[in-house]
């Protein structure tokens, strides 16, 4: 098995992909947004998605117009899972190490 974590073109993105065909693997992320406008309004929430492989996650991102309008988003992974053939063979809140061995599985990590 191989996973290959990249930053796609963008530093600000994560994406994911595995090998061999039978496996999926699902990133689930909660993103938190902020924003403010010049009129002094402000708001936060926070959104919870999960995403399958080989799709571009934006992490971070912050935009500032220069006249007191601004957004953030900052985003952590909350849960990352990985099956073969519909069985759960890794299940955490962290990205599998290279060389972890789960439920059988040696992890190959890129």
């Amino acid at each position: 098995m191989e996973i290959i974590f990249k930053s796609a073109d963008n530093p600000n993105n994560d994406e994911y992909r595995i090998s061999p065909s039978s496996m999926t693997l699902q990133a689930t992320y909660i993103h938190r947004y902020d924003e403010g406008r010049e009129h002094g309004g402000e708001s936060s929430w926070t959104e919870e998605r999960t995403y399958p492989a080989d799709w571009p996650i934006l992490v971070s991102s912050y935009y500032n117009d220069g006249y007191g309008n601004y957004e953030r988003l900052n985003s952590s992974l909350e849960e990352f899972i990985i099956k073969d053939n519909g069985t759960i063979i890794y299940s955490g809140t962290k990205k599998p190490q290279d060389g972890l061995i789960s439920n059988g599985y040696k992890f190959n990590v890129k």
